[in-house]
């Protein structure tokens, strides 16, 4: 006597299940490593943003022989920075009142502003600071950072910084982070 067989091809409920469940466990663990990557790649493209900066004051240094923020020390005005380093403001006018050959000792990039302000920033959206050895001692006194050492100074001739912004708590300094 034959009987009739019901077989149906296809997955069980539970067997789904199971295959949602291990794809939540990966993506679970996945996503926090693709935010992490890109935390540390903005980093990566602010202290390269950093670093171009103070090298551009030390060119600038080199050609006039004293640093561009020598009467404040300290410039968080995006148009002191551009035109020292480029002899033009933001909007991109000659302006030789600080660089008085008009020389470009730093290209900046229209990413490197912020479309609403037109502030300078850095890849994590937070503006930055550079400091100058204004006095020449080796030392440069840090109007903003928590990374001074217990003389509140730190030695080097120009610094550019973002101390730590308040969306991703990330500092970025132009020098190699210990």
């Amino acid at each position: 006597m034959m009987t009739k067989q019901n077989k149906k091809s296809g997955f069980t409920l539970i067997e789904l299940l199971v295959v949602i469940a291990v794809i939540g466990i990966l993506a679970s663990i996945v996503i926090p490593t693709v935010g992490n990557v890109q935390i540390r790649a903005k980093k990566a493209k602010s202290k390269a943003l950093l670093q171009g900066v103070a090298h551009a004051c030390i060119s600038f240094k080199g050609t006039y022989g004293y640093y561009p923020f020598t009467t404040k020390n300290t410039s968080t005005q995006t148009d002191d920075i551009v035109i020292a380093l480029t002899g033009r403001t933001v909007a991109g006018v000659a302006d030789l009142s600080v660089n008085t050959r008009g020389e470009r000792f730093f290209t900046f990039k229209p990413e490197d502003f912020n479309a609403t302000t037109g502030f300078l920033e850095d890849a994590l959206g937070q503006s930055f600071i550079v400091d100058c050895d204004a006095g020449y001692t080796g030392f440069i006194t840090p109007s903003s950072l928590t990374k001074a050492d217990e003389t509140g100074q730190i030695r080097g001739d120009v610094l550019a910084y973002a101390d730590v912004t308040a969306a991703t708590g990330v500092p970025v300094w132009s020098w190699k982070d210990k």
